[in-house]
């Protein structure tokens, strides 16, 4: 369907950089023949209900398209009891894409694994399920963002697929700076899409920069006691010319109530802004009035955690110039 997206250019073999040997080298001109390249960067690939645009220079899918033909399905598959089975493709040659190790760098400056196609949307089975936690669909995403707007963004989605008994959804990602996570090169984002088609010519376009979103301090305060994600959502023609993008057209903009994500997504935002405020800490005064009961932490902010206790206890000044400090205010000269 989206084919039209990416001019296809015929298949070069380049000459590599390095010296590698002929067996070596034959492997690797194997693998790279099963794939199916829209262009120099972009492998498609098609699994299951989605269409997948992978860039691999970039690391990372530029669209991931999920088509529903009825509400999304679950046959009891639980989030707690599958674990987080993230990892790289194996359809996929490795030299395109980043390893865990890569992303755990990534995770200790504020990062984490983002899903463009939501798992817990794609539970009418395992190996679907599974699908969604390989690197194929996974970017560079910023924790609090990933874990609170992102995750609302979602929500809707799911909403609106279960209402109208189906429809298309549009994940992606605009190109952003390369930066430098503890020796692991990365590009990340500098905005993320999920653009929602539905009852045949509707559509909702959420849109939002790849950054830390903290949860409005009246929320509470929501006469409905919902959170209104309006001010995230674009005209779809605006946002493609806003980004050089040629995604759709002849669509008819919703403005119905599931813009409004419901009161049950609010504890997913302060549980964000808790990933924000340990990762982020200072120096360790900070992360233990953060975090002053660490072990009773939930799962993986206990990870993030022990990153930032990680951070700190490389770099010993900072404690030394924190105990002068307390010294000093507890024992003042004057």
């Amino acid at each position: 369907m989206f084919d039209f997206l990416f001019k296809k250019e015929n298949n070069k073999k380049e000459n590599n950089k390095k010296e590698i040997s002929k067996k070596e080298s034959s492997k690797k001109e194997s693998s790279k023949n099963k794939l199916t390249f829209v262009n120099k960067d972009t492998i498609l690939i098609k699994k299951y209900n989605m269409i997948i645009y992978y860039n691999i220079k970039l690391k990372y899918p530029s669209l991931v398209i999920e088509t529903f033909n009825s509400k999304p399905k679950n046959i009891g598959i639980q989030r707690s009891s599958m674990g987080e089975p993230f990892g790289p493709n194996p359809d996929i040659p490795q030299e395109y894409q980043y390893t865990k190790d890569e992303y755990i760098n990534y995770s200790k400056h504020g990062g984490s694994y983002g899903h463009n196609a939501a798992a817990f949307i794609h539970k009418d089975g395992v190996e679907n399920y599974k699908y969604t936690y390989l690197f194929t669909n996974i970017c560079p995403q910023e924790v609090v963002f990933n874990s609170g707007l992102w995750l609302l963004f979602e929500g809707v989605s799911e909403s609106i697929l279960n209402k109208y008994n189906g429809g298309i959804i549009i994940n992606g990602s605009i190109k952003g700076k390369d930066k430098v996570f503890n020796g692991t090169k990365m590009n990340v984002p500098s905005h993320m899409f999920k653009i929602i088609i539905y009852n045949k010519n509707q559509y909702v376009c959420f849109v939002a920069k790849n950054k830390p979103y903290y949860i409005d301090d009246d929320i509470k305060k929501y006469k409905n006691k919902k959170y209104d994600l309006s001010k995230y959502t674009m005209d779809i023609e605006t946002f493609q010319k806003k980004f050089g993008l040629t995604l759709i057209s002849k669509l008819e903009r919703g403005s119905e109530d599931f813009i409004m994500a419901h009161q049950n997504r609010i504890t997913q935002m302060e549980n964000a802004s808790l990933y924000g405020k340990i990762i982020y800490s200072k120096n360790i005064v900070e992360l233990n009035k953060v975090a002053p009961n660490s072990d009773k932490l939930p799962e993986f902010h206990k990870i993030y955690y022990g990153y930032k206790k990680e951070y700190f206890s490389k770099n010993p000044d900072t404690h030394k110039m924190e105990s002068l400090l307390n010294q000093s205010m507890s024992n003042p000269i004057f």
